[in-house]
C-alpha cells in the first residue's frame, strides 16, 4: 500500500491478497487457541453490508488479533470491502510492524494488507493529525457503500488494573454524527490476564500433571453487540446533536456512546455491575444482547 493517505488500496481482491489474508488468520487462530480459550459470543451480529464502525474496547495486543479473527467470515474474501479497516498514525503501524511472536513478516502484511493507513503528521498529540485521521476516517465511510471501519474506544490499550470504561474519544463522536454508520460494540473480556499491557511476551502458565509440565489456557470471551443503527431519524443520537455545528457534538456524542457500550457490556458480562463507581459511567440507557 502506497504512503498517499487513499483509504483503500486497489490490490485488496486481487486472489493472492485473499489466499494470504485466509493463511495469516488461519495461522493467528491456531496460535490464539494456543495462548487461551477463546469464547465467541455474537458473531451473527457482525453486518454483512452497508457502512459499519466497530468500536472495540482494546485491553492487550492479544485482544486485538482476536476480535480481527472474530470479525474473519469467509464471505469477506467475495468484499474485502467489508473487512475492517484499521486507521493509524505512523508510529502505531511501527508498533503493528514490530509485536513480537507475531513478527516483522507479518507486522508488514498488516500494514499494507490490514488496511492501517500510514498518514504523515508524526505529532500524536497535535490537533492537525487527530484532524487528518478523524478526516480520513470519515471519507472512508463516506466513499464507500459496504465498507467497515474499527476505532478503539478510548484510543490506547486500558492502563493495567482498569476496570471501568474510561471516557470515549471526542473524535468518535463526530465520525457517528457525520457518518451515521451502524455501530456494532466488541468487549474483549480477560485477554489483559493472557498478554498484560506492556508486556512484550504473553503470560503463559504451567501446570504439572503426574510430572508432566501442560500449558495451562486462560478463558478469554470475545462478545459482538447487535448493530445500532445511526441513521434512524428518531435515535437518541440524532436529538444529542440536534442543530450543533458538527465540530460542537464529537464529546456529548461520544459520551451517549460511551453509556451505551457499559450498559450493553453490563448485560453481557453480569460481573462489572461490581466495578467501583468511580471508574463506571453513569448508565442512562439500556440496550438489547
Amino acid at each position: 500500500m502506497q504512503n498517499s493517505g487513499e483509504a483503500w488500496p486497489g490490490n485488496m481482491n486481487s486472489r493472492f491478497s485473499k489466499l494470504f489474508m485466509l493463511f495469516v488468520f488461519l495461522t493467528i487462530k491456531v496460535i490464539s487457541k494456543l495462548l487461551c480459550k477463546v469464547e465467541i459470543r455474537g458473531q451473527e451480529n457482525i453486518p454483512h453490508q452497508g457502512q459499519v464502525l466497530f468500536l472495540l474496547r482494546h485491553r492487550s495486543y492479544l485482544g486485538v488479533f482476536l476480535v480481527e479473527t472474530a470479525m474473519f467470515y469467509p464471505w469477506v474474501l467475495q468484499n474485502m470491502a467489508m473487512f475492517p479497516m484499521n486507521v493509524a498514525k505512523d508510529k502505531h503501524v511501527r508498533a503493528f510492524e514490530h509485536l513480537p511472536v507475531v513478527g516483522l513478516s507479518i507486522g508488514n502484511w498488516l500494514t499494507k494488507h490490514f488496511n492501517v493507513l500510514r498518514l504523515p503528521e508524526k505529532a500524536a498529540t497535535s490537533r492537525e493529525t487527530r484532524s487528518a485521521i478523524i478526516d480520513t476516517e470519515v471519507k472512508a465511510l463516506v466513499d464507500r457503500p459496504n465498507c467497515s471501519l474499527v476505532l478503539f474506544l478510548t484510543g490506547t490499550r486500558d492502563k493495567p488494573g482498569e476496570e471501568g470504561l474510561p471516557d470515549f474519544l471526542p473524535g468518535i463522536g463526530r465520525i457517528v454524527a457525520e457518518t451515521l454508520p451502524k455501530i456494532v460494540f466488541v468487549w474483549d473480556q480477560d485477554t489483559a490476564a493472557v498478554w498484560p499491557g506492556g508486556k512484550k511476551l504473553p503470560r503463559l502458565v504451567i501446570r504439572w500433571w503426574h510430572g508432566i509440565p501442560i500449558l495451562s489456557r486462560h478463558r478469554v470471551v470475545i462478545t459482538i453487540s447487535q448493530p445500532i443503527d445511526a441513521n434512524d431519524p428518531q435515535a437518541t443520537l440524532q436529538q444529542i446533536c440536534g442543530s450543533q455545528p458538527i465540530e460542537k457534538v464529537g464529546r456529548p456524542v461520544a459520551t451517549y456512546l460511551r453509556d451505551l457500550c457499559w450498559a450493553w457490556a453490563v448485560q453481557q458480562h453480569p460481573e462489572l455491575e461490581n466495578v467501583a463507581v468511580a471508574n463506571r459511567p453513569e448508565v442512562s440507557e439500556d440496550i438489547s444482547a
